[in-house]
């Protein structure tokens, strides 16, 4: 995520979005090894983070922008105080994302979000159940949803 964070930045930059180096694209791998990541772009007002552990509470992080870990989302830092807004997110199959021209569509995307101005609160609920395994619960509502928006 950081190699397509410097990509996500500059298209922002095109954009004339300001701030555009505080907003960045996460993931969410636990679902890696079934094929899919949860996604999500974020708004993150600094460039160090302390937070607790997603998946062993009793551990505490400092991440900066050198660290992968960085790159996954975080609703409050350890002292409880709000952290990332979340702009958009999406899971996604990781194959639609190992080529140059899915990338580019999702880097597109998400920056038109954050153009747009959106938001989507509902992410940080998804993320709970994506973490417990129901990745595919996930995937196929949004898909379900996308279809019916088309009218397919």
């Amino acid at each position: 995520m950081k190699h397509a964070k410097q990509s996500f930045q500059t298209v922002l930059q095109r954009y004339g979005v300001f701030e555009a180096d505080r907003y960045i694209l996460t993931s969410i791998d636990t679902a890696d090894s079934a094929g899919y990541t949860l996604f999500a772009v974020v708004y993150r007002p600094c460039d160090s983070i302390r937070v607790i552990d997603k998946y062993n509470s009793q551990q505490i992080h400092r991440f900066a922008k050198e660290d992968r870990l960085f790159y996954e989302p975080f609703k409050q830092d350890a002292d409880g105080k709000p952290l990332d807004a979340i702009i958009d997110w999406a899971g996604i199959p990781k194959e639609l994302v190992k080529i140059q021209k899915g990338q580019g569509i999702v880097i597109t995307l998400a920056a038109n979000s954050v153009v747009n101005q959106k938001r989507r609160p509902d992410y940080w609920e998804n993320e709970t159940r994506w973490i417990a395994g129901d990745y595919l619960g996930i995937v196929e509502k949004q898909m379900s949803d996308v279809r019916q928006r088309m009218g397919i």
